[in-house]
């Protein structure tokens, strides 16, 4: 959801958008707390270490793959 604009939508989509999300979830600030619990486990620390890691190898400067960077 992180990604998606929905501000676009209406009709049923607009009907099942409202019916399923709170209006703080539709907002571009809204980080969802799952995330924040799976970029805290050790095993995604890991994994994304080795990640930023063969990024760096291939001429990118990312530090997670939600963000954006430009290529070195």
């Amino acid at each position: 959801m992180e990604i998606e604009d929905l501000s676009r939508t209406g009709g049923c989509t607009r009907k099942a958008i409202s019916a399923v999300f709170k209006p703080e979830q539709l907002k571009a600030s809204h980080y969802n707390p799952q995330d924040a619990l799976i970029n805290k486990d050790p095993r995604m620390k890991a994994a994304l270490g080795f990640w930023q890691r063969e990024m760096k190898k291939a001429g990118f400067d990312y530090s997670h793959p939600d963000r954006r960077s430009n290529p070195s």
